[in-house]
This record gives C-alpha cells, sequence and structure tokens, in this order.
C-alpha cells in the first residue's frame, strides 16, 4: 500500500499522472494518514494541506471530500497544538457538512463532537457543552437513545460536565451511558468497563463512597 501511495506520488511529478488528478488527490491523503499513524505529525500536515488545495480545486471547497480532509487536517491541527487554526477548519467541516448532508448525517455530527472538544479545549465551557448536547440529541435523534454512538456522545457529554464541576449532571448521565452499555454491549465489554470506572469516580468525587 505505502510503495503503490508513493508510485503514484512520483508518477504526478513526472508528469505522467495530472498534478490535480483525482488518483494524486487519493494518494496524497492516504500519505498523510499512513504519516498520522506513524505519529509523524508535522510531515502529515503539510500532505494534509496539499490534499486540501487538490480537493479544492478538484471538487470546490463545500464537496463532501474536500470537507473530509478539512475535517481530518483541523483534527491533526489541534493534535500539534494549533487550535485556533484547527477551530477555523472544523467549523468549516461542521458546517459545510450540515448544510449539503443535513443535521442528522454521521459525518455532520462527528464534526460537531470534534468541533465541541476543541472548543472546550480553548476554554469556552458553556459553547462546548451546548455541542455537546446539540451532537448528542443529534445522535438520538438519528439512531436512538441506545445505539453505541448515542452512549458515547452521552459520555462525551458528561465528562465534559465533570471538567466543569457540574457533578450533579454528570452522575446522572453516566449511570444512563453505564446502563445503557450494559444492555447494548454486556457488562464484560471495554467501553461498559470504562463507563463503570467513569460512574465510580464521579461517585466518589460527590462522597457517595459506599456506592462507589
Amino acid at each position: 500500500r505505502f510503495t503503490e501511495v508513493l508510485g503514484v506520488l512520483a508518477a504526478s511529478d513526472d508528469g505522467v499522472i495530472p498534478p490535480w488528478s483525482p488518483e494524486r488527490l487519493q494518494a496524497l491523503n492516504n500519505y498523510a494518514m499512513m504519516l498520522k499513524a506513524a505519529g509523524d505529525l508535522p510531515k502529515a500536515e503539510v500532505l494534509y494541506s496539499r490534499a486540501l488545495q487538490s480537493a479544492e480545486r478538484l471538487f470546490g471547497p463545500r464537496h463532501p471530500s474536500t470537507l473530509t480532509i478539512a475535517n481530518n487536517l483541523g483534527v491533526l491541527l489541534q493534535a500539534l497544538s494549533k487550535p485556533l487554526e484547527a477551530e477555523q477548519l472544523l467549523r468549516r467541516a461542521f458546517e459545510g457538512r450540515e448544510e449539503s448532508l443535513g443535521p442528522m448525517h454521521m459525518d455532520t455530527l462527528q464534526s460537531l463532537s470534534s468541533l465541541a472538544v476543541l472548543i472546550a479545549f480553548l476554554g469556552k465551557n458553556q459553547h462546548a457543552e451546548d455541542l455537546h448536547k446539540r451532537c448528542l440529541a443529534g445522535m438520538e435523534k438519528a439512531h436512538g437513545a441506545l445505539h453505541v454512538k448515542t452512549l458515547r456522545a452521552a459520555s462525551d457529554l458528561a465528562s465534559h460536565q465533570q471538567s466543569c464541576g457540574k457533578q450533579v449532571e454528570a452522575e446522572a448521565l453516566l449511570g444512563k451511558v453505564l446502563d445503557g452499555r450494559k444492555a447494548v454491549l454486556g457488562p464484560r465489554h471495554q467501553e461498559t468497563i470504562c463507563s463503570l470506572s467513569d460512574y465510580a469516580l464521579v461517585l466518589y468525587s460527590r462522597a457517595k463512597y459506599q456506592e462507589a
């Protein structure tokens, strides 16, 4: 796979493949993903940026493929401690997906979740909580209250509430997540065990030592 990607990029550099071709775009995107997985985030940023430019030229700024690359680059920039640049791209991805795919589409909700995490990192806690709640409401409407992704969105909201000192709200939500994961995934699933740990911690923080 790696050799194939490099071959496409080399053919593009040699003029065999047009520089603004879908094949080159796919190769850039795949190479960026490989570099990210390998931990080479600075080089991955360069490749994602080139892929984004290619996608914009090939498909336009609002095309789903362009928005996917913008979202991926935004997540990467957050990992590189470039939150303001990341926010611009994640907002662009979310707003574009909401317009073109609809508010209930999984890609839209995924962008919303990524944006909520970033906004929390920037210290805009109430705005982040509003985004997390919006994401959870969307997941519930699209997939139902007991879907795995809905439960994950609920867990993300509860974690944010807990970090903001809203222990009562976090306790209630984490209890629901734990019950839901037990019912859907079973008591021994890794996510259920994580929920049990999270629930015990919030109970302990509220001095409910016996329950914890």
